[in-house]
This record gives structure tokens, sequence and C-alpha cells, in this order.
């Protein structure tokens, strides 16, 4: 593990607080790529720079707000045990999901305040979540968290943590990098979201596609995950993720199919 990116304390003998941590400082920098990049998206296809950024602002307010809720709601029973957990924003985690839903909430009020096309938005927004997503999981890799279940030396991707930081990792076993294979699973659908976005047929598609891939990517990833923590609806067989995951492959299915039939674009609208 790597969670300290910089040692300033050894550096320039700063207290260790001041040190950034390899999670912080990959899911901000995430961050603010997006806003850069909603903004440029956002003048390349004809919608106001400035109302996008205010609601890119909301959304990431949101989405920090929506996976701290969800960590909460699935380690119910640690803070049920110890309520003073609660104020404290540094103990504990994030649930990626609790942040997508945070995040379209965020969407959908900025979509009614300032009048705008809510499925052209939620095209323009939905690369950089991917591309966040990809900058949060390098920083799952440095901090060592949502770590992935044993596996066997021959395994060509297995990694092997000789001092880890957390409690229920084992030193030196080997273990299947769920960080990576999911960092480099969404990079890949961040990629097929740029080719698709000017190709596009109608309006949302976009947005729906990655749903889906995303849904089948971390429903295979979960597969592979060790980290009991992160919560069960049907332990050990269907995991909290897994199962927002089938619920939002459903719906995406249905608006894709209705969608498909209504809001097709003429070929100078697309973009």
């Amino acid at each position: 593990m790597h969670p300290i990116l910089i040692d300033l304390h050894r550096w320039l003998g700063v207290s260790p607080d001041w040190n950034p941590s390899t999670y912080t400082t990959l899911i901000a920098a995430g961050f603010i790529l997006g806003m850069w990049l909603s903004r440029r998206e956002a003048i390349r296809v004809g919608l106001d720079p400035v109302k996008v950024v205010d609601i890119y602002i909301l959304i990431i307010i949101l989405s920090l707000v929506g996976a701290r809720l969800l960590f909460i709601i699935v380690e119910w029973r640690t803070y049920a045990a110890d309520p003073a957990a609660l104020l404290d924003p540094f103990r504990g985690g994030l649930v990626f999901y609790g942040g997508l839903l945070g995040g379209i909430a965020a969407v959908l009020i900025g979509v009614w305040r300032f009048k705008l096309p809510w499925w052209r938005i939620a095209d323009l927004y939905i690369p950089w979540v991917a591309q966040g997503q990809f900058f949060g999981r390098l920083g799952c890799f440095g901090a060592g968290c949502c770590w992935g279940g044993e596996t066997s030396h021959s395994n060509p991707f297995h990694i092997i943590y000789s001092q880890p930081g957390i409690e229920h990792v084992r030193a030196n076993i080997p273990m299947h990098p769920t960080q990576l294979y999911e960092a480099f699973g969404v990079l890949g659908i961040y990629f097929y979201l740029i080719w698709l976005r000017s190709r596009k047929t109608w309006h949302g598609q976009v947005f729906i596609h990655y749903l889906v891939l995303y849904a089948i990517l971390r429903s295979v990833v979960e597969i592979f995950r060790g980290d009991a923590p992160r919560g069960f609806v049907i332990e050990p067989w269907l995991s909290t993720s897994q199962f927002i995951a089938a619920v939002l492959t459903a719906a995406a299915a249905a608006l894709a199919f209705r969608r498909a039939k209504t809001g097709r674009l003429p070929s100078f609208a697309l973009g």
C-alpha cells in the first residue's frame, strides 16, 4: 500500500497531518479534471458552461454526501453501537453507488433550477464519472481499501500486501487487485463513452450505456472482492452494490427501450 502520496513530514519536517493521502488527492484530481472537461464539453455542444460548472459543484457535494450515507446504511450496526462515530468524517469510508445516486440527484436539481435538457446534461456529465472512478480506484489501491479476496500465486495479476494497514487484510497472502480490475474496467468504459457521444442516435444513450456497462463490470468485480464490510443484501451471494446494479440495469433497459423509440435525433442534431 501507499496511503501517503508525498511524505512532507519526512522531507520538509511539517506535521504528519499535512501529508496528502493518495486516496484524497486522486479523488480531488478526478473531480477537478471532470469539472474542466465538463466545461469544455458544454461549450462544444452549445450549453451554458457557467450553469454546467455550477451543477458540477453541486454534484461534488451531493455525491460525497450520498456515498457517505450509503456507507453508514451498509455499516449501520457499527454506527448503532457507536453513534459518536457519525460525527467523525474521517472514520469509515464511501460507497460509490451512493455517490452516483447523489450525483444524479444533483443533476436533477440543476436541470430543474436552470431549465436545462435532462438527457443532454446526463450525457454530458457521465463520461467524467467513469474518468473520476478511474482515479478513485487508483486511490483505493493506494489506501488498501476495497481489497480483493485471496487468490493463488499462479494468478499473474495477484498482489501481496507485506505490511497492510487494515486489520482485515492478511499480510503476505496473494490477493486479487480488485481496485485495479475496476480502475482499468471503468477506463475502458470511459473511452467507449467518448467514442459513443459523437455517434449516439438519441439523447440519453451515453448515460444509459454507462449504467448498464458499469453495472456489469461492478457485478463481476464484486465476485473477487474480499472486504465483507462493503455489505450484503443476501450474504454471501448478493452484495449491496450488486443489488443496486441489478435495479439500475433493469431501469436502464426500460429507459433505453423508451428513448430508442421516442427520442431519436435528426442527423443535424447529433452530438
